[in-house]
């Protein structure tokens, strides 16, 4: 086994997955390992318990350790939860003299320059993702450098996160013997996972369906321009599976994987399921059709929500390619029929990572989006890209700007 392997972790609400990535000599993502174990400590993609989410990443690094052979101790590691959100900046740098040739320090003096923006006393910057270059008034430009300007602007998208939200998270990793070499949110890494640069350029809105949320993230021009995140998940129906049908949260889950549909009409009449109540001795026959409509009422609340996160932005008109719906809850039938009824407006495709490699296979999963996402990150990452935040060495102390992944070189 390769000792030059990027690992990744993903924390989410319900599961953990862990992996080693590289590219092969044509470029392409190759995963020569891979672990899952369930998460435990965390509710709503956030760590509520530091002890038992360092229990969770610990005993799954030593799993990924014991299947590649070598110690672990640097992640590239995914932020989930509802605290992630995006901001419109604008930076701009004058050139000296007027009119020579625009280099990375002009590039990262701008960006840095955009940054400039009041995030809250309980927030930080985690990422500054440059949308579009401008030199002397003209627009649209990706990648200035070699360009001659007496004039540099950027619009950027700012990405920051609840510090308090950061720091129990690294207290979970140093728990657990592992540091964070950079922290990605959730939502982008998912996007990544799923998308083509030629997608985000021509426009897409990505939709994971987690656990505990649901996130989005929307590319337009090949760059992140929005972000946001809605409170339901998967555990949400399950709940509601629970509460309406008085059982256990164990057959809640059970009678949502094997028996439900994100459509009412997925069951025909007389369809039966026999359902296990918490309040009653022995299963009971009941009509599979009320389990559906019990998860399509939630799911078309959910695409009403989308929907208005889509409306702040300013709706589908800019998503060519469509809004690509991923994550573990994108398997549950129908759910591509119940987001083109509710989204009529463009097109709805379900999606799964496209991986190679010795667990290519099993990694090509709508659920393992985000921790595909986040090797896609790492590995095509480059120093040069990293604005300075700071003194130190550590990841906050170098804010990422990476023009390059988001539409830029290449």
């Amino acid at each position: 086994m390769t000792s030059d392997l990027l690992y990744v972790l993903d924390l989410g609400t319900t599961k953990a997955a862990c992996l080693g990535a590289e590219h092969d000599l044509s470029g392409n993502l190759q995963v020569r390992v891979a672990a899952t174990a369930p998460a435990k400590g965390l509710r709503k993609g956030r760590i509520e318990d530091p002890d038992m989410a360092a229990v969770t990443i610990d005993e799954l690094v030593r799993k990924t350790e014991q299947l590649c052979g070598r110690e672990i101790k640097d992640l590239v590691v995914g932020l989930g939860g509802a605290h992630v959100q995006s901001a419109s900046s604008q930076g701009f740098v004058p050139i000296f003299p007027p009119g020579r040739v625009v280099n990375r320090e002009d590039v990262l003096h701008v960006i840095n320059h955009s940054r400039q923006i009041p995030v809250g006393a309980d927030r930080e910057q985690i990422h500054a993702l440059p949308r579009e270059f401008r030199l002397d008034g003209r627009r649209g430009i990706k990648e200035p450098i070699g360009m001659t300007a007496s004039k540099l602007e950027v619009l950027t998208c700012i990405l920051t996160a609840r510090t308090a939200e950061i720091t129990v998270f690294e207290r979970a990793l140093q728990l657990a013997g592992r540091r964070a070499i950079q922290i990605v949110p959730s939502v982008v890494a998912s996007a990544l996972g799923v998308t083509t640069k030629e997608e985000r350029e021509r426009g897409i809105a990505v939709v994971d369906l987690g656990g505990g949320t649901t996130t989005i993230a929307v590319f337009v021009g090949g760059a992140l321009a929005y972000v946001g995140a809605i409170p339901i998940g998967g555990q949400t129906v399950t709940n509601d599976i629970r509460l309406l049908l008085k059982t256990t949260e164990e057959e809640a889950e059970r009678l949502k994987h094997q028996h439900g549909a994100a459509l009412g009409i997925a069951a025909e009449e007389g369809e039966s399921v026999e359902v296990r109540q918490a309040d009653q001795e022995h299963p009971r026959p009941m009509s599979r059709r009320v389990l559906c409509e019990i998860i399509e009422s939630r799911m078309r609340e959910l695409a009403g929500q989308i929907s208005a996160k889509l409306d702040e932005f300013g709706g589908p008109r800019e998503l060519d390619a469509g809004i690509a719906i991923t994550g573990g809850g994108s398997l549950l039938a129908g759910i591509g029929t119940l987001f083109a009824n509710s989204l009529p407006k463009t097109t709805i495709t379900v999606r799964a990572p496209q991986v190679g490699g010795a667990y290519g296979s099993i990694v090509s999963r709508p659920a393992m989006a985000t921790a595909v996402g986040l090797a896609r990150f790492g590995l095509e990452s480059v120093e040069d890209e990293l604005v300075s935040a700071g003194g130190g060495e550590g990841w906050r102390d170098r804010v990422r700007s990476f023009w390059s992944l988001f539409g830029g070189k290449s």
